[in-house]
């Protein structure tokens, strides 16, 4: 048995948290004795949600900081806090969660011999930059730090196989200490879900964020495009955003914006979501961090046996799309062509005139304990 810190920024009420982190210590903890130490914007109710973990895990939960300054400041000064921590409890191996949780263990890894396990969920600094989070002085002063990051871990998770390739060039990481583990999905709570669309119209679905890396601009460009060819559909969106906030991104709408729908759901009743659309879209934008990205949706839309509109060149989108022999859903250039031909797809789907079986196809690379289980292997490996 092993003492196992896991280190997150992500608080443990985000919905990314529910379906990623949380099952992961829950299986971890059947084995190992585990420690949280989570970063959180509301202590209270972090404190709260601590019943949803099966087993015993030990919490410490560190105020967010908003302010750059102070979230600076706080790297520094937690680099002791984590050094303490873990030489009190022992700590065999420390999972961290990104490049955040990784600067903590800077002081850690010159007086303690541990494993780390650096789970990078993408290439952080990158996409930061990218979304124009960050200056360019700021990104090159960052980038500088991203190699030894990468050098203090003993094992490197990425989200894609085409990530992996680009670590093993650019950080001179050698192949065989670094997994590619997918966002995972549990198949259980989400494979009985029926569609309840209308069987004469088309619903899209949305999921999530309209800014930062996603283009939500070129899904209304879609969709412009498309009520051209077929006025019969809806827009069925699941984000905590309003129709203000549509308005405010500066989209022109060449129909009715009462086609439009906005819900904020619970990720617990995410599966509800999912029957109530035909297909889902979204386009991201394919700048070099991209390369590592995996969106949490892609498994549970595998799951629901949901089709999907996006953009090529996304993590391993393109492979995951060549699987599923579906690639007149992948769009390169929005115009009238290519959303004619999507839209003759989208009905033959609907129809059952061509069999959608993505929850056969690609079960076993999104499937939650297949993927835990490659965790779990990894934490054997530091026994040997």
């Amino acid at each position: 048995m092993k003492s196992i810190l896991y280190i997150s920024y992500d608080s443990i009420l985000d919905a990314i948290s529910k379906s990623q982190i949380i099952p992961l210590l829950n299986k971890y903890s059947y084995e190992h004795k585990v420690y949280l130490i989570s970063v959180e914007k509301n202590l209270d109710e972090a404190k709260k949600y601590k019943k949803k973990f099966k087993n015993k895990i030990q919490f410490k939960f560190l105020k967010y900081k908003k302010n750059k300054l102070l979230k600076f400041l706080d790297v520094l000064a937690n680099q002791f806090l984590i050094l303490k921590f873990i030489i009190i409890n022992k700590i065999d191996v420390v999972h961290v969660r990104s490049y955040m949780p990784i600067s903590l263990l800077i002081l850690t890894k010159l007086f303690k011999n541990i494993k780390i396990i650096f789970d990078i969920r993408g290439f952080w600094f990158d996409e930061k930059y990218e979304a124009g989070h960050i200056s360019r002085e700021a990104y090159n002063f960052l980038k500088f730090f991203e190699k030894p990051l990468f050098k203090i871990a003993d094992i490197i998770v990425t989200l894609s196989a085409v990530s992996k390739k680009i670590i093993i060039k650019k950080f001179n990481i050698k192949a065989h200490n670094i997994y590619v583990i997918p966002t995972f999905t549990n198949f259980t709570n989400f494979i009985n879900t029926n569609k309840t669309t209308n069987k004469k119209k088309i619903t899209f679905g949305y999921i999530g964020n309209l800014r930062m890396n996603y283009e939500f601009y070129k899904v209304i460009k879609f969709l412009n495009i498309y009520n051209q060819i077929n006025k019969n559909w809806s827009f069925l969106i699941a984000s905590n955003y309003n129709k203000k906030d549509l308005k405010l991104l500066g989209n022109k709408y060449l129909f009715d914006e009462k086609k439009i729908i906005i819900k904020n759901i619970k990720y617990e009743n995410m599966h509800n979501f999912y029957s109530n659309i035909d297909v889902c879209i979204y386009f991201l934008n394919s700048r070099f961090s991209k390369k590592a990205s995996c969106p949490t949706k892609l498994g549970e839309l595998i799951a629901t046996n949901t089709p999907l509109i996006t953009n090529p060149n996304i993590g391993d989108i393109n492979q995951i799309i060549k699987t599923l022999k579906l690639k007149n859903l992948l769009i390169n250039k929005i115009n009238h062509s290519n959303v004619k031909k999507i839209s003759k797809h989208l009905f033959l789907i609907k129809n059952k005139k061509i069999k959608y079986k993505a929850r056969l196809n690609l079960r076993y690379f999104f499937d939650e304990n297949k993927n835990i289980e490659k965790y779990l292997n990894i934490i054997k490996i530091f026994n040997k």
